[in-house]
């Protein structure tokens, strides 16, 4: 039972070490801390800009990269409109002149894109609570055709002017919100930003499953290296109760003669002890080992969880003491001058 505590510590050393590194090959490259997605589907022009301006005041945040789209078709083709105010399509394009109410179209679209003309009826569409929304409107008369949109800005700019008197909630914002640094709570920061806006305006971290995985995949290797160790100390105890009951004669033996039982105690003890402190000793070097082997193999840079390692160790010092405890009163009966009796 002793060797089974040692081969058990070991491997709960060597899982715990790979756990480690496969958790830190999850995180993104170069230490930067992970982004947030926001969206807000099926909304209103004025509160998904609203929530635009919104997302540039959270705290400990570096950049944000959002937009405000709206699908636009006819009965053959769609595109997708960006909708920003003209500092942003001034700041994104290489248009030089805007104003509000300003409504700008690709000179050059893709083959088989989308490419409405002034007053041309059209379509909004847009998804919000799993159904879809159509919603009729006609193209300004402030479309400027050009060829200054780049292909990241898609074919269609319209300014906020452009889409004044529509009420209805028929655009889409997505985001993203890259944080200055690793904050835990950061994307909890954004939530709160998001909460005046709705239920369908709101955040997901990317790395939000993959944490949440990783924190469950440690408490189970934990709790179940623990409780492996705890049944290793079981059964020790066992063995131990069955090797005083096949020595009551000679513990009776003793007990007769005036050695105290005291100094049975420590010596039951000390019969543990020993062996338990070599097979800790044992199983710490030979799990270091085996887990430094592991990611020599697997080119993983050594990296020990000596808090979590500690917690083994200590594990199966105090269970094998305590099972030790528990045969202290077999002992002592063992102890009785009863135990001299022959059968």
């Amino acid at each position: 039972m002793v060797g089974g505590v040692a081969v058990v510590l070991a491997g709960a050393i060597a899982l715990q070490t790979l756990f480690i590194q496969a958790e830190e090959e999850y995180l993104p490259p170069g230490g930067m801390p992970p982004g947030v997605s926001v969206n807000m589907t099926a909304a209103p022009l004025g509160q998904a800009l609203a929530l635009e301006a919104v997302l540039h005041k959270v705290p400990n945040t570096a950049s944000v990269n959002a937009s405000v789209t709206v699908n636009v078709h006819d009965a053959a083709n769609g595109a997708t409109m960006r909708v920003g105010p003209c500092e942003e399509l001034l700041r994104l394009t290489a248009i030089k002149q805007c104003q509000d109410g300003d409504l700008f179209t690709s000179a050059k679209p893709h083959s088989g894109a989308f490419a409405p003309v002034a007053g041309q009826h059209v379509i909004l569409t847009t998804y919000g609570n799993g159904q879809q929304k159509d919603v009729a409107w006609q193209m300004p008369a402030a479309l400027h055709t050009t060829t200054l949109l780049t292909d990241d800005t898609g074919t269609l700019w319209a300014t906020p002017g452009a889409l004044a008197g529509l009420d209805a909630a028929v655009v889409d914002l997505h985001g993203t919100l890259q944080p200055t640094s690793p904050d835990g709570n950061y994307v909890e920061h954004v939530r709160n930003a998001l909460a005046p806006f709705g239920w369908n305006a709101n955040a997901f971290s990317a790395t939000d499953a993959s944490t949440s995985t990783f924190v469950l995949i440690a408490r189970v290797l934990m709790v179940g290296s623990v409780i492996t160790l705890l049944l290793a100390a079981a059964s020790l105890l066992v063995v131990a109760l069955e090797q005083i009951r096949e020595r009551r004669r000679a513990l009776a033996v003793l007990a007769a003669n005036g050695v105290q039982r005291i100094v049975l105690a420590r010596s039951q003890l000390w019969q543990t002890a020993v062996p338990i402190a070599v097979a800790v000793i044992v199983a710490l070097v030979s799990g270091l080992l085996l887990a430094g082997l592991l990611l020599f193999v697997t080119r993983q840079p050594l990296d020990f969880d000596w808090a979590t390692i500690g917690i083994f160790v200590a594990t199966a010092v105090v269970a094998v003491l305590i099972s030790t405890g528990c045969t202290l009163p077999a002992l002592w009966r063992a102890a009785n001058a009863e135990g001299l009796r022959d059968e």
